[in-house]
Formats: C-alpha cells, sequence, structure tokens
C-alpha cells in the first residue's frame, strides 16, 4: 500500500471523526457508515492506533435515543471486533453488559458465516 493511500485513509479520519458528535441523525448515520468503510481498509495496526480518536464518539452514539444510529454504531463496532478479534475486548469497557453482549453476538454470527468460526475459534 502505497504512503499516498495511507495519508487519504487518515485524513478521512480527519474529516469523519468531528461528524460523529453531530445532532443530525442522518448526518450521524452517514458518518459512522464511512467509518465503518474507513476501518475496513486501515490495517490492524493504524485501526489499534485510531481507535482513541473515535470510540468514545461511537460508544455516545450507541446510547443515542435513534435506533437507526444504534444499529449503526453496533455494525461499526462488529466490524472492528472482527478485525481486530479478542485484542478489541479491552476498547470495549465502556459499553454496558446488555450493549457488549450484543456486540459480542452479533460478532461471532458474522463470523461464522464468513470463515464458518467464532471469532473466539478465529483468535
Amino acid at each position: 500500500m502505497s504512503c499516498w493511500q495511507n495519508m487519504i485513509r487518515l485524513d478521512a479520519l480527519l474529516v469523519i471523526v468531528p461528524l460523529l458528535v453531530t445532532d443530525d441523525e442522518k448526518t450521524l448515520v452517514m458518518c459512522i457508515n464511512c467509518l465503518t468503510k474507513l476501518v475496513g481498509r486501515l490495517s490492524q495496526e493504524e485501526l489499534v492506533a485510531q481507535l482513541p480518536s473515535f470510540l468514545p464518539a461511537l460508544f455516545d452514539a450507541f446510547s443515542n435515543q435513534s435506533p437507526d444510529i444504534r444499529k449503526t454504531v453496533v455494525f461499526c463496532l462488529v466490524d472492528i471486533y472482527i478485525m481486530l478479534g479478542k485484542a478489541f475486548v479491552p476498547y470495549l469497557e465502556g459499553l454496558s453488559s446488555t450493549q457488549l453482549r450484543l456486540v459480542t453476538i452479533y460478532a461471532n454470527r458474522i463470523s461464522q458465516a464468513r470463515s464458518g468460526a467464532p471469532i473466539d475459534a478465529n483468535q
């Protein structure tokens, strides 16, 4: 991967992250969807390095009243969980037990569907 492509991804994060605190539902859903696509293009090392920049806002959005926002957050967290595996668990301490259970269940289901094994078995 070229240095140029890496810069573009990290610049995109600089644009998306500040918008994760918006009150506008459509903007927030769109930004979280963009973030989900972007994290899938980062290496594990890049992703871990960037987690502190957006996880707090993502966790706040997980408590939003809008079910669409909460659902979008779940899928973003699930994609990160699948990418990082059990190494992501310590970062999830900010979630309630119900939220953590939801992310874990979806991550294992999607991992099972994609690879034939739950995350626990993949890591």
